[in-house]
Parts: C-alpha cells; structure tokens; sequence
C-alpha cells in the first residue's frame, strides 16, 4: 500500500466518530486531542502507538464524567446495619475519598434502589454503568472486559504487551 493511500485508509477509520451533544466536556477535549494525535500518528508511528493507551484512559474518564451527571451531587451509601448516608460531592476526587472510606465500612453504593460495590476505580465505574442502564448485553460486557483488562496492563506497566488496531480503539468511544 503506498504511504498516501495508508494515510487516507487512517483517516477513514475516525473520520466519522463523532461525539453525541451530551458528552461532558472534559471527556470531549480528551478524545478531540486523541482524534489530532492519530492523525499525525500516520506520519510518526511513535505517536501512533499512543492512541490506544489513552483511548483506555479516556474510556474511564467518559465513565467518570457519567457518574458526576448521573450523582447530580450527592451520592448515597447503605452501610450494613445503619441507616443510608447521603453525601454531597463537586468533584469525582469527592466521589473517589467517599468511595474508599464507604468500601472500608463494607458500605454499597445506592443505584436505582440496588446497592452495589463501589469503589470508585474502573471495575466499580462499569457496575454502576451496568445497574444504571447504561451499559447493556453480553457482547458489550464482553468489550468492556476487554478494555478493563487492557487499561490495566496500562496501569500496571506502563505499555500494552498486545498489538491491536488503534483505529478501531478510537471508535467505540464515540459511541459510549
């Protein structure tokens, strides 16, 4: 394939992945400098490589900034044998310091009358997405896996150890 047709194919492949109005700022900013950044990642392969470890970490950030919207500042604790706590929080730093000191407390996050597991990291984000509804069916639990799994060899060293299409990575965050 010559250089200028493998540009366009790269191009092709997030050229139509676009944002829904509703997204949160934050989340929208991450993923328009991840959309620069492949692009220019057909020029320099180095940077190409980049995109699929910060589509994952904008996959948590996009889950974050749903739960601020969903909380509309307060979030509501049921802590074994007391009464629930409600908590008012600004910030996802407020969610995550709640969420440490409930999960010590063997306290469950309130969603939709069901108490769940919480704590405020990425596996307790997808629960929460799960119980609210916005996350639904099995091929879909099965990619979320995947990505879990993927954001946390991240986290764990610092590079992903399995090549996969950064295009297509870039993709699924549109729609979620």
């Amino acid at each position: 394939m010559k250089p200028e047709d493998a540009a366009e194919f790269q191009q092709r492949q997030i050229a139509d992945c676009d944002l829904t109005a509703g997204v949160a700022a934050g989340t929208r900013d991450s993923f328009e400098r991840l959309r620069t950044v492949f692009a220019y990642g057909v020029l320099y392969y180095d940077v190409y490589t980049i995109v699929g470890d910060q589509a994952l970490l904008i996959y948590e950030q996009a889950l974050r900034d749903r739960f601020l919207e969903w909380c509309a500042g307060t979030i509501t604790f049921r802590v074994p044998q007391a009464p629930d706590v409600i908590y008012t929080i600004t910030s996802y730093d407020d969610v995550k310091k709640r969420a440490d000191r409930m999960t010590r407390q063997r306290a469950k996050l309130v969603v939709a009358n069901q108490a769940i597991e919480f704590n405020g990291m990425l596996h307790g984000l997808r629960l929460w997405a799960r119980t609210a509804g916005l996350l639904r069916g099995r091929r879909s639990r099965a990619v979320e896996e995947a990505l879990a799994r993927l954001r946390k060899c991240l986290t764990l060293s610092g590079i992903l150890e399995a090549p996969w299409s950064d295009g297509q990575s870039v993709g699924p965050l549109a729609h979620r």
